[in-house]
Formats: C-alpha cells, structure tokens, sequence
C-alpha cells in the first residue's frame, strides 16, 4: 500500500515530464547568462593553481571544503524559507490554506528557480575553498611586512594620530563596542544570506547578475591578490608580527576588558584565527590578512546591490558600510587605510561588472525601479 502511494499516478506522469523538459531547457539557457560567472571563478581558480605551482603548493589547494557547510547553509535556508511560507500564510489568511500552501511551494521551486541556482551553487563552494586556502597561505606566498608601513600611513593620514585614538572617544563605552562586535560578526549572514537569495532569485537579472559577478571579482581582486601584495596582518596581530613597542596595546587592552564584562565575539574570531595561524592549521574561515579589507568591500557590494533595489534600502545599507568601518578600527582588525582602499576598488569593481554586464544581449535593457515602487516579494 506504501509503496503504490509513492508511485506517481498516470495523470502525474504527463506533469512530471513537462516539468523535467522545461527544467532542462531552463538549465540550459541559465548556464548561457552565468557564462561570465563560471569564467570569473574558473579564471580565478587557474591563477591561483599557477601561482601555488610557481611555489611548489599546487596540493595546499583545497577545493571541497566548504562543501562540508553546503547541508548546513541548506538547512538554514529552508528554515527561513519556511518563516517566511507561515508568515505569508498568517498574513493573507486565505480560505483553502492547504491550496495556498501548496501553491508558493510549487512557485518556490519552478523550473526557472532551480535552474537559476544550479550555476551558483556549483560556483561558490570551490570558488570559497581556494579563496580560504590562498588565504591561509599568504604568509607563505609573501609574509607579512607591510605591517609598519600601513600604521605609519595611516597615522600620518590622520593628522599624525593613530585612528583608533580618534575613534576612542566616540565609540570607546561598553555598550557601543558590543554593538559593533555584533554589526561586525553578522556581516557573515549578510553576505551569504544575499548569495543564496540571489541563487534563486528569478527578479531584477541584470542587478543580480551585476553583483554575482562583483562580489567574485572582489573575494579575487581584493581578498586574494591585492592582499597577497600587501601583506599584513592588522593592528589586532601586531606586536606579534612586528615586534617592539606595539602601538595598538591599549586598544587590545581595552576590548579584552569590554570582553571579560560581556560579551564581544570578534576577541573569540581573533583567537581562532591566530590559533590556526600558530598551528597552521586550515579550517573554514581560517587565514589572517589586514590590507585591503574584505568586510568593508563586501559590504560595499552589499549597500550597492540594496541601492539596486530600493533607495531606503540602499541608504541603511549605506549606513551599515558606515558602522563595518568604523568597527573595523575600533575592533582592531584593520588599519583605517584598509577600508578606503577597499572601498574605492569595490566600487570600481561594481561599476566595471555593470559596464559588461549591461552590454551582455540578455540584460540589454536597463533596470530602473523607481524609488516609490514597493519591494518584490
């Protein structure tokens, strides 16, 4: 009996059919518009093989393992998914809710949904496994020095006054160093939370492709290459990079005390970093690096791709890309200069990917979402 229930009917069967030929040809036409996707994360990838060969540690490079994460980000994903099922369910309140249900779930996986998401979720696990394995061997590749350099500049760019001095006044109260602990940690839900969204994601194509693309480019440009050049590791590492007199000690002192009366979850990620560092050891979201900053340009691709939506939107986005830089200091993850120069490449980044993506014949036509326009479901 159980098993006559699993078997689909006769009716079901001209269904099923009809849904595996346009899934087929939504696949086939989804891998066409992410072409320049898979050539920036194929690109991306060939560079990095070779410079590891040029080294000898061609077999440090790790392509699977954020694959071990890919269940639990699934997990989650259909949890909010779910909240968000109920909440339209309690919000609409319709007559047949079983109908209803049954409706959106069929809409939330149409052909072209999943056909969008396939290209993205074959991209960002390796695409993220190299990006953490050339991040955990950047000291290898060019160790960090550049360390001085960057905290002179920065001083000497703030009227001879480190910028976390500047910034003490302000922001130097429990209360606030906690709260951008927390805007700082949550970064991480942001930005993979807008990876999956935009996966199946069938609304404004040219705007999502434009930021798939930029964000590639970013994690690349800024988070691999340009951070291997500068090597550094950020105020927070130091005295123990540098040696002698540490200027970032008060400021270290500082947060370990705000940590030991609440709690301030970037103290926890340092440790964690620097323990992997010591034993180098890889691990999901391992790897130390300072100059140019990858929170502040993913956020900027972030704010800009909230700008793309709806200009409330893309002003709060604008005002968190604030609150990352300034935490980014105070935190003592970076020196001031790291969030400017990752802020003025993102925004060439972005601009750039729009300039391609626009001239692609798919997304040929401009987006415009006027600013009164309400956002898509």
């Amino acid at each position: 009996m159980v098993g006559s229930e699993m078997v689909p009917s006769s009716g079901q069967i001209p269904m099923l059919l009809a849904f595996a030929r346009r899934l087929r040809h939504a696949l086939a036409a989804s891998c066409h518009r992410h072409r320049w996707l898979f050539a920036a994360t194929l690109g991306y990838i060939a560079i990095c093989s070779v410079i590891l060969a040029h080294f000898g540690r061609l077999g440090a490079l790790d392509l699977t393992m954020y694959t071990r994460v890919m269940p639990i980000a699934g997990a989650i994903l259909a949890s909010v998914a779910c909240l968000r099922l109920f909440y339209a369910l309690a919000l609409a309140r319709p007559a047949r809710p079983i109908l209803f249900l049954i409706r959106h779930i069929r809409a939330g996986f149409s052909a072209e949904r999943l056909a969008n998401a396939v290209p993205i979720l074959l991209v960002l696990p390796p695409f993220m496994s190299v990006f953490t394995s050339m991040k955990n061997l950047l000291p290898v590749l060019n160790p960090y020095h550049w360390d001085p350099r960057l905290a002179a500049w920065d001083r000497a760019l703030h009227f001879g006054i480190d910028p976390w001095r500047l910034l003490q006044p302000v922001v130097g109260h429990v209360w606030a160093t906690a709260a951008l602990g927390w805007l700082y940690q949550i970064w991480f839900l942001f930005i993979v939370g807008a990876w999956f969204i935009l996966a199946f994601g069938t609304a404004r194509p040219r705007l999502r492709m434009q930021y798939l693309i930029a964000s590639v480019l970013a994690w690349a440009v800024i988070g691999t290459f340009a951070a291997i050049m500068l090597s550094s590791g950020g105020p927070v590492y130091y005295g123990r990079l540098v040696g002698g007199p540490d200027p970032f000690a008060p400021l270290m002192a500082y947060l370990a005390d705000v940590h030991s009366t609440t709690i301030l979850y970037p103290i926890d990620a340092q440790k964690y970093l620097w323990d992997n560092y010591v034993a180098a050891h890889k691990a999901i979201g391992s790897g130390i690096s300072a100059m140019p900053s990858m929170h502040v340009a993913a956020a900027t691709m972030f704010a800009f791709l909230l700008r793309g939506w709806h200009r409330t939107l893309g002003r709060l986005g604008f005002v968190y890309l604030g609150l990352i830089m300034v935490a980014s200091v105070h935190l003592g993850w970076h020196y001031a200069i790291d969030g400017y120069v990752s802020l003025a490449t993102a925004a060439l980044l972005w601009k750039a990917t729009g300039w391609i993506v626009g001239r692609m014949p798919e997304f040929a036509e401009t987006e415009r979402l006027p600013a009164a326009q309400p956002l898509p479901a």
